[in-house]
């Protein structure tokens, strides 16, 4: 799990790949570099992380872990992060995935494909449409 911080920007990922995290810790250290970076590959350090850092105001989540679905995880994380918008990526999102992602409580849903320019645009900007979810 990461926690990008950048004005009142808070962001976790939780990602069980090591090599995608290395990818993009680099990117935000290169492009963002007063932004403070965490990590963890398991549930389990999420769960921690939240517990030992204040609710950041967005967790994203890998859909495919080993250990656990995405899905599953943020209906696990979210009463230990009321106020935080969970946000999944994955590699090929679909319809019936954007269903089940709203009915886990999930806004958002980003392909890692667009993550690099999704986290761009929230650090600029504040906000970021991925335009793979139809409402909000």
């Amino acid at each position: 799990m990461w926690s990008i911080k950048m004005g009142d920007k808070d962001i976790f990922i939780l990602d069980d790949d090591p090599v995608f995290i290395a990818m993009i810790e680099r990117w935000v250290r290169t492009i963002h570099p007063t932004v403070r970076v965490r990590s963890a590959l398991t549930p389990e350090g999420a769960l921690a992380m939240l517990k030992a850092y204040p609710t950041p105001t967005h967790i994203l989540v890998d859909l495919h872990m080993p250990q656990a679905n995405g899905l599953d995880v943020v209906r696990q994380l979210t009463p230990h992060a009321p106020k935080s918008r969970f946000i999944l990526i994955t590699a090929l999102p679909t319809d019936a995935l954007e269903e089940a992602a709203r009915q886990a409580g999930i806004q958002t849903i980003v392909s890692k494909y667009q993550l690099v320019n999704y986290l761009d645009q929230l650090l600029k900007n504040g906000n970021a449409n991925p335009g793979l979810m139809k409402k909000p």
